[in-house]
C-alpha cells in the first residue's frame, strides 16, 4: 500500500456535438504546445473527464469547457492505492 499526498484536479465536461467540440480540443492542443506537457500529464477518458496534477492546465480546461458547454472542476487527493510505485503512472 502506498500513501501519497498528491493533489489531482478532475474536470468533467459536457459539450454540444458540433464544431464547439473540435474548437475545445484545438484550444487544449494549443495550450499544451505553448506551455509544454512537462508536469501536465493528464489522463483522458472517453467519458469527457480529464485528470491532471497541473492546476493551471485544469483551470484552463475548465474555463474552455464552461465557455462551450457545461463543466465541473474538482480537487482530489489520492489517499491509498494498491499498486506498486513502479506501476503508478
Amino acid at each position: 500500500m502506498c500513501v501519497t499526498p498528491e493533489t489531482y484536479f478532475i474536470i468533467d465536461y459536457d459539450l454540444p456535438v458540433n464544431n464547439s467540440r473540435r474548437s475545445f480540443y484545438r484550444h487544449i492542443k494549443s495550450w499544451l504546445k505553448k506551455h509544454g506537457t512537462r508536469g501536465t500529464i493528464a489522463k483522458w477518458s472517453s467519458q469527457s473527464v480529464i485528470i491532471t496534477q497541473d492546476k493551471e492546465f485544469a483551470k484552463f480546461v475548465f474555463e474552455q469547457a464552461a465557455l462551450l458547454g457545461h463543466a465541473n472542476l474538482y480537487e482530489a487527493r489520492l489517499v491509498q492505492t494498491s499498486l506498486s510505485e513502479e506501476a503508478v503512472v
